[in-house]
């Protein structure tokens, strides 16, 4: 079987965030292969607003595993980084959500399970998640609503995100 392409959203507001950022981006270097990393964005919360700032950045690369095998490698890294889930959109020291996954020649994955749902049910409404993504894949086409990232990046905006530094590419 060919590696599937994934896409990553990656958040924290706790705890040193650019060193949260940086172990998770490290774990998923040495579970996927050929890893681009977006710049560093400062983002406001949503949903829950009373908490600190975030740090987002968005990562692509290729896998041997499965949607749900890479979810599960997802939940671990997040539970290394200290992450515990006590309210919901609230704060914490990592969080990663897989954003798209498929294979180039046959295309993205569309699916939807009581664990997983790709892609990412709230990717095309968030704004410190597509901007990142932006950077990295502008012209990937959302399977399910037909626009490419970039367009759906420009319809969000970018109120609330703004780039911070690039310190997940730095050799």
């Amino acid at each position: 079987m060919n590696n599937a392409w994934v896409a990553l959203s990656l958040g924290t507001n706790l705890g040193p965030r650019e060193r949260n950022l940086k172990m998770a981006t490290d774990e998923l270097k040495n579970l996927l292969e050929n890893v681009r990393c977006s710049p560093v964005y400062e983002t406001v919360p949503v949903g829950y607003a009373d908490q600190p700032l975030f740090l987002n950045a968005a990562l692509v690369g290729y896998t041997k595993w499965s949607a749900d095998e890479i979810l599960d490698r997802i939940l671990d890294i997040e539970l290394k980084g200290g992450r515990t889930r006590s309210i919901v959109n609230g704060p914490r020291t990592i969080d990663i959500d897989l954003l798209l996954y498929g294979y180039e020649m046959r295309g993205l994955f569309v699916s939807q399970s009581s664990r997983l749902t790709v892609p990412h049910a709230r990717l095309h409404e968030r704004a410190f998640v597509l901007q990142p993504l932006n950077e990295l894949i502008p012209e990937q086409i959302h399977p399910v609503l037909n626009q490419t990232i970039g367009e759906l990046a420009e319809r969000v905006g970018s109120k609330g995100v703004v780039q911070v530094s690039d310190i997940l590419n730095a050799k």
